[in-house]
Formats: structure tokens, sequence, C-alpha cells
């Protein structure tokens, strides 16, 4: 019941304190609107004081309770008007919104109270003020702020009146800017008196807005007016009275007091604990918005510096509180859904802008990068809680870092790199510390049970997200992205590694993180990253081998994601497993479709892989077999996989091919010259026969070889996959080819029948390419032979297609060119090329190649006789060359030999000694047969041309006879015996 009481005692005070605001501001019908300003207050302040002593007649004026109601009704608040009209006016005002204030603060407190007590709450809040009575509150407010506060203001503290409001209700006659004769009488009041006035009536206003600090609840209230509407006037006047010049008192001989400049001291000293708990007591949104206005001046209302410099000071005060960085944030961004990038700018500029009351940039941004982690983190809160950021507050703080670490490299990698990727470089390994640290806490931990986590889901995922979200979500900063992934792309490939094979949704994000790192870096840049993560090595560490004790790895986790987990127990690997998954990496190759990048990690591959098989050979090194079958893995799987990609500079491929063609040889002429030493050594030498180097370690011997072979098969494919994918080649990548071409002519007669035909069609495509440029290069001459010059290069160009038809038909363009006696063919370059191009076709398994190659030679003979002869006598009489290759040679010397007739003779001083000595010293049984089957052609075609030579034939078929025990060489011989008499018979007619 003494609670209905007092609410009824209080709302009856509550009444007739609006009541006596409503005579201040309100319009009667008592004034004339004639009458001047100053008659218009007096009017109003003679009912105001009617008013109160017709209250307190009817005893319905309750005392104030709070003793802070009347501090300031005092004359000495007014100005120094002569009637005091507007100052009485000003204070009035300001007595009757301090006891509104403190009466709203009780029946607050008594509603409060009720509900507490109440079973059912209130559904929804009332107000205790209408909007008649508020429009009453903000015209008192108003009347205090610009009659009160701004006369004492300094020029261009505040916020000019013209910009203040646009309200036409509030800017009416009695709140428009001072008359001259009131502007004189304010030019006259000293400086301190202004001060000194300032100073009280923001005593006052300050005690409203302080007022219901400590409650937990407050309806709309003069001080929440104040603090939503009023707080950049406030702030200004505070402001000055903290931070601005202080007064100079004039001398007067009536002042009553020496201590002026104690007293000035002890405003100054209030008014910064005031400003400071109004600042405080604010939330920053108001605080941002009323600096930024305050800071908002213009060339007709300038602010002094010593303004601006206070107004950002706190500003950036506001940056160093809990929210402070989201504030701003949200202050600057305005609920827009998108940020254009000017404003971006301006916002990070703002942030990363040091205040100067902060003792050191590192400490500014200790307290800052928080934040803004922070902030990029919690739009990932699916709760959808207050507390998440929206996008575009995650956008800027992102945007921020980022400039952040264009600006503070050294600080971003302290704050905010090693916040983010501290637990992801333990992939790279752990202290000793910490692993035994691990160990101790996993005491029960068994080889049945799950390694201890490294990170759970919920980080691993966070972590991505955050570093996808400034990284790839904001804008890209070349020179940054590497700052931050520069240590982290190891571990994030494997991470993508894993997702790979387990369909995790972290896949995708991942690998934008790490496409978006190969787009920008250098093609060097690209190679160290991929080398980091093949090797699981960089520049400051290694990453454990996988499968040892102490190896950081990624593993499923329970909720479906993934977990990093520290591996207790080794796995029992081979060294047949590769260090990475290689389907994965090449399809990651592709999808950074780079193709500089590809061709140059693929040249560092094959040179790492013929480095390490030299190392391995070397047997004072340690064979690491893991990394040898990685590195053969790759060059494979690139090869395949990415096919032309990798060809983009033929240069280098074919120097290095020619590099494993000349070390080869080189190996085997060093190794046959240990054996011709070892054999010549005397009785050492009979001690390396009985034990030799096949007999000690043959196993690591053979196995050298294969290694050897290996890296000659996969050099040569090499050269074959690159010379398909590129038809034309520069002058000085032909000119290593030529010596290519000539390391090739020894790998004819290799053991293995691949390498022999790989050699073989490297052999026929590189002369033919070298013909093609050639006729590339004259083809600007004359218009007679651009005819021959097409049909030659399509010949050559007939002649490198893998169809077989297609490549009979590049030979027989080439023999009817020489048969029709083309003008080319004159020339000793594409005669020699056409002769090497027919001896390299020759040596095909196909028969329909090697008969249209044999036919081709025969058609060279006809034409050039005695020059292709020649030539092919020398092919056909030299041991190093496959025997299958000579017997061929002879067919197509038999062939002419049979079309030449009686001009035999002419040749026959140019095939018949190649022919004897090929009886005499080689022990070929095939290939003697062939020579008796050509000398007896020679004597069938024309026996006449043999005269010269038959002493020779006869004393070489009488050896035969005597010496040689087989049947087919002993049948040549009795038909050359046959045939020698008929030449000696012939003779003698």
């Amino acid at each position: 019941m003494a609670m209905k009481n007092d609410l009824k005692t209080l709302d009856n005070k509550l009444l007739d304190l609006l009541h006596r605001a409503h005579i201040l501001v309100g319009t009667t019908q008592e004034e004339s609107k004639d009458s001047s300003i100053h008659e218009k207050l007096s009017i109003r302040l003679s009912q105001f004081e009617s008013c109160i002593c017709e209250t307190q007649e009817n005893g319905s004026e309750i005392a104030a309770e709070n003793p802070l109601e009347t501090q300031i009704h005092k004359p000495e608040v007014c100005f120094h008007d002569e009637n005091n009209i507007r100052g009485n006016f000003v204070a009035k005002c300001l007595e009757t919104l301090e006891s509104l204030q403190y009466t709203l603060m009780d029946i607050n407190d008594i509603e409060e109270h009720r509900q507490i007590e109440s079973t059912k709450p209130l559904e929804t809040d009332p107000e205790f003020l209408g909007i008649r009575d508020l429009r009453l509150v903000h015209t008192m407010l108003e009347i205090v702020i610009t009659w009160g506060v701004y006369p004492c203001l300094l020029p261009g503290v505040g916020v000019p009146l013209s910009r203040r409001t646009k309200s036409s209700y509030i800017q009416n006659e009695l709140l428009q800017d001072l008359t001259t004769e009131e502007n004189k009488s304010n030019n006259m009041a000293s400086s301190y008196s202004l001060y000194s006035q300032l100073y009280k009536f923001m005593r006052s206003l300050t005690n409203i807005m302080l007022s219901n600090s400590s409650k937990s609840r407050i309806y709309t209230s003069v001080s929440s007016i104040l603090f939503s509407k009023y707080l950049a006037d406030i702030y200004g006047a505070l402001l000055q009275l903290a931070y601005g010049p202080l007064p100079i008192k004039q001398t007067v001989a009536v002042t009553p007091h020496n201590d002026d400049n104690n007293e000035l001291e002890r405003i100054h000293k209030e008014s910064v604990g005031m400003f400071r708990k109004v600042f405080q007591s604010a939330d920053s949104f108001q605080s941002l918005e009323a600096l930024t206005v305050l800071l908002g001046s213009s060339p007709l209302h300038p602010s002094p510096k010593w303004f601006k410099s206070v107004c950002g000071r706190f500003l950036s005060q506001i940056l160093l509180r809990p929210s402070g960085i989201r504030d701003v944030m949200e202050f600057m961004i305005g609920g827009e859904n998108e940020v254009n990038l000017a404003k971006l700018e301006t916002i990070s500029k703002l942030i990363l802008s040091v205040p100067s009351q902060v003792k050191s940039v590192e400490q500014y941004f200790s307290v800052v990068c928080p934040q803004l982690l922070s902030l990029v983190q919690s739009i990932l809160n699916p709760s959808g809680s207050s507390k998440s950021a929206t996008p575009a507050i995650a956008s800027v703080a992102s945007f921020t870092i980022i400039r952040m670490t264009n600006k503070y490299p050294e600080l971003s990698k302290k704050f905010i790199i090693t916040k983010i990727f501290d637990s992801l470089w333990k992939w790279w390994g752990i202290t000793s510390e910490e692993y035994n640290k691990i160990i101790g806490n996993s005491s029960t931990v068994t080889s049945s049970e799950l390694d201890p986590l490294i990170m759970n889901e919920q980080t691993l995922q966070t972590t991505i997200t955050v570093i996808h979200r400034i990284l790839v979500g904001s804008e890209p900063v070349p020179d940054l992205i590497q700052i931050f992934l520069e240590d982290a792309i190891a571990p994030l490939y494997h991470l993508y590694d894993f997702t790979c094979s387990s369909k995790s949704h972290l896949k995708d994000t991942i690998f934008d993180i790490l496409l978006s790192y190969f787009k920008i870096v250098s093609v060097s840049e690209g190679i160290t990253a991929l080398k980091q993560i093949v090797f699981r090595k960089n520049k400051k560490w290694k990453a454990p081998t996988i499968g040892e004790i102490g190896e950081v790895y990624f593993a499923p986790g329970s909720s479906g994601g993934v977990v990093m987990r520290l591996r207790l127990n080794s796995l029992d690997l081979s060294d047949m497993t590769t260090s990475i998954d290689v389907d994965v990496f090449i399809d990651f190759l592709k999808a950074i479709a780079n193709k500089e990048l590809s061709g140059d990690f693929f040249m560092y591959l094959l040179s790492e892989y013929t480095s390490s098989l030299a190392q391995q050979q070397n047997y004072s090194h340690k064979i690491d077999s893991r990394r040898i079958f990685t590195l053969l893995h790759l060059v494979l799987a690139m090869i395949d996989g990415l096919g032309s990609s990798i060809l983009q500079k033929p240069g280098q491929m074919i120097s290095f091919v020619n590099n494993v063609l000349e070390s080869y040889h080189q190996k085997g002429a060093n190794t046959e010259k240990e054996k011709k030493g070892i054999n010549n050594s005397g009785i050492l030498g009979e001690l390396g026969n009985i034990v030799n180097d096949e007999d000690v370690d043959g196993e690591v011997s053979v196995e050298s070889d294969d290694d050897d072979e290996e890296l000659l098969s996969l050099a040569l494919m090499l050269l074959s996959s690159l010379l398909q994918e590129h038809k034309n080649l520069s002058i000085q990548d032909l000119h290593i080819l030529n010596l290519v071409f000539d390391n090739l002519e020894p790998l004819q007669n290799h053991s293995s029948s691949s390498i022999q035909s790989l050699a073989r069609n490297l052999r026929l495509t590189i002369s033919a390419r070298s013909a093609s440029r050639s006729s590339l290069l004259n083809s600007e001459e004359s218009i007679q032979r651009q005819e021959s010059l097409k049909k030659y290069q399509e010949a050559m160009d007939a002649l490198q297609d893998e169809i077989l038809p297609i490549k009979a038909r590049g030979i027989v363009i080439l023999k009817e060119m020489v048969l029709e006696k083309d003008p080319l063919m004159n020339e000793d370059v594409n005669l020699n090329r056409v002769l090497d191009i027919f001896i390299q076709m020759i040596q095909d398994e196909e028969s329909f190649i090697y008969l249209n190659a044999v036919k081709g030679l025969s058609s060279l003979t006809d034409i050039h006789g005695e020059k292709i002869m020649r030539k092919l006598m020398t092919i056909y009489s030299n041991n190093n060359q496959k025997i299958d290759n000579r017997l061929r040679i002879g067919e197509a010397i038999l062939q002419t030999i049979q079309r030449c007739g009686e001009a035999l003779g002419k040749y026959i001083t140019t095939i018949l000694p190649p022919l004897l000595h090929v009886l005499n010293k080689d022990q070929n049984v095939n290939l003697r047969v062939s020579a008796l089957s050509i000398i007896g052609c020679a004597c069938e075609t024309s026996p006449l041309a043999l005269t010269t030579f038959f002493r020779d034939v006869v004393d070489w078929v009488l050896n035969i006879l005597d010496v040689q025990k087989e049947v087919e060489v002993r049948r040549g011989a009795v038909q050359m015996f046959y045939l020698v008499h008929s030449i000696f018979y012939i003779k003698q007619l």
C-alpha cells in the first residue's frame, strides 16, 4: 500500500514538473506577438514562479530527496546581461530537467520492484513520457545547450548551431541565434567568467547523465536523451574544460578572492574526471558518432588543432576497448551489406593509426589483433548470436589484417600469423619438451588406441576458414600472401591430400588457399613450395618421415571432420612407398595450370633423380631408396599426366637428354678401360680374371646397370614426347639436337630392344626435323623451287608421323624426288640427309617400312652412283653396325648391282674391296653368305667388271674350300669357283 502511495505521489510530481516545462517552453495567449524575446521570457519566468507558489500553497510540492537537484539554482549561472533574463531562464530549464530525471528514476525503481515481485512479468515496458512530453524535454535541452553552453564555447569547438538540427519546432524564435545586443553583452564577459559558467552548466548536465549509471534498467529519461541526442555537445564542452586552453583572469578591484589559479586547477581537474566518466558510460557507438561529428569541421567553422587532436585521441581509445574494433567498424559501415574499397581503406587506416597516448606500437596491436581475429572467426558461429559478426564486418577485419601485414610485417607475424598457424605448424614436428609432455599426459595410450590429438576438428576448421577469409575472401595482395603461407604450404597441401581421400568439405577451401598462393608467386618461389611438399622440408624445418614416431599427421575426426594427431607407434612402410600420393599431386599440378612452373619443376625432378642415382652408385653415400622411388614415380606420372604442359622449354629438355647420353657413354668407356686395365696388369690381371667385378657385389652392379638403363630409357621417351609436341625448334635447339643425334648412334646396337627402337626412331625423327628446318630456312628462294620445297616438306612431315602408311608415303615421296632428279637432291646437304633417313628407316622392325627404305637406297645409287655406293659399302663393312642393318644394306647393294648391267665396272673398285674384307674378317655366317651373294650377282651381271680382281677372287675361293666348314659358305664358294672359271674363259677369248 505504501508503494502505491509513493508511486501516486511521484506521478503527481511528474505531472507538475511537465506542467512547469510547458510553461517555460509552451506558447500562451498572454504573450504578445509583437513583444521582444526578453519580454516573453520574463512572462514565462513569472508564470513559472507563480506555478511553484501555487503548488506549495496546495501542499503538493514534494521536497527533493536528492541533494543534486538544488546545486545550480543560483544567479551566478546566468549571463552577464543587464536583467539576467536569459540566464535565469536557462537555470529554470536545467532545474526542471534535473527534477524530471530524479523523479523518473524513482518511478523506475518502484516499477522494477513491482515487476520482480509480480508472478506475471509485463509483456511490454511502458514509457513514462509521452510524445508531447518528450518534445518539451528536447526543447528544454536545446535551450540549455544553445543559450547556456554554446555561448561559453571557444570558436570552432562543438557543432555549429546551423548544423545541429533541422527541426522547425526547435528552431523557433526562442532558439534563434543571439541578437547583436546579446552578442555584445557576451563579448564583454571575461573568458574566466565564461569558463566558470560552462563548468557549472556541465557539472549539472553530467550529474544528470551519470545519475542512472548504476541502474540495471531505465526507461526513456533526460539522461538517456542526453546520451542519444546531445552527446556531441556534451563532449565538446567537456573537452574544452578539460583539455582546452585555460582562461586568463582579468584584474578587477572588487575581486573577493586571490586564489584564482587554484580554482582553475580544481575546475580543470574535475572537468577531466567528468569527461572520462561520461566517456566510459557512453557506449562505443554513441561516442564514435559524437567524436566524428566534432571532427567534421568546415572552412566556415574551423576547429582548433588542440580540439581535433584530443577528439582523435579519444576516438582511438575506443579501439582499445574490448569490443572497440567491432564498434568502429559497425559505425563506419552503417549497416551496409557490401563495403567498397574506399571505405575499406578508410577504416583500416583508422584502425592501424596508433594513438599517441599508447606507450608502444606493440602494446597497441597486442590489443587490436585479437579483436580482428575474433571478428574473422566469429562469422563461423552458427548459433546466430549477437556476438557473431556480419560478413561485411568480417571482410573489413580481413582487409585490415592484410593492410597491417603490409605496414607492420613483424608485428603481424607475432600477433596474427603466429596465432593462426601455430597449431598447423606443428605438422613440421614438435619439440622434445612438447613430445615428452604429451607422452606424460598419454601414459595410458596403447598401440590399439588413437594417437593423442594435436588439433581438434573445430580448431582445424576454424584455422582453415580464417586463412581462406583473409587471403581469398578479401582483396588479394600478392606480396602478403607469401608472408602468410611461406611456412604453411606443405602442411596445407598434405591436409588437402588427406581431404581428397576422406571427402572432407574442407577440400575446396584448402584448394582455394593453395591456388591463390601458386597464382601470385614467381616460378622459382613456386618450385620451392613444390619441393617443400614433396620432400617435407623447408629452410627452417624438416617434417619427420611418414610413418615415423613423432610424425604429426592428419586423421579422420569423430564428427566427420579432420584432426591432427601425433604418431606414437611407427608404421611398417617399405621403401617402395612414396612420400606423397602421386596421383593427387599430378591432379593438383593440372589444376594450377601453370605450364612454366610444371615444366621447370619437372626438370628439377629429373636433375634430382639423376643426382640421386649417382649418389646411390657411390657407396660412400647412404642410399635413400624412398626418395629415388618417389622421384621416379613423379617423373613418370608427370610425363603421362601432364604431357605437353611440361615440355614448354625444349632447350632444357634436349640438354638434359644429351647429358644423360654423354654420361652413359662415358661410364661405358670407363668400364671398358677398367676391364682392359685389369686384363693387362700381369699377375694382378690373372687374379682379376679369377675374381672379377661381376663376382664382387654382383647384385649392386646389376642394379646399377638397371638404373642406368632405366634413366636412359626415361630420357629417350622424354625426347620422343618433346619432338612430338614441338614441331618447330629454334636453331640453338637444333644444334643441341644434332649432338643428341650423334650420341644416339651407339644405342642402335644396345642390348635392350626397347632402347634400340627408341634410338632408331629418334634418329629418324631428328634427321627429318633437321631436313625440314633446312627447307624452311630456304623457303624464300625463287618461285621455281617452291614446289620442290613444298614436296620435300611434305615428305619430312610424313616421316615423323606414327601411322605406318603415312610414314611409308614419306619414303616414296623422297624416292620419287631422287628418281626425278629434283634439283634439291643435287645438293650434298639434302642428299646426305635423305641417305641418313633411308639408312635409319631400313632398321625399322616393320617390313612395310624397311622394304620401302631399301628401294629408296637403291634409287639413290641409281642416280648418284659412286657417292652413295661408297657410303653404303662403308656401313656394310662396319663391324660395329647391327648384323640386320648390314644385311638390309647388302640387299640394297644387290638391287643396285642387278640394275647396273655392263655399267658395273665403274663401281667395282668401290664394291669389291669391302666385300672381300667382310669375307676375310667377319665371322658371321649370314653376313658372309650375303657378301658371296653380292659378288656372285656382280659376276652374273658383268663378268668383265671383275677381271681386275681375278687373282684375289681365286685365292679367296680356294681358301674357303680348304678351310671353311659351314655348308652355306662352301656352297657359295663352289658357285663362285664356277663363276671365276667363266670369267677366265671369257678372258682367254
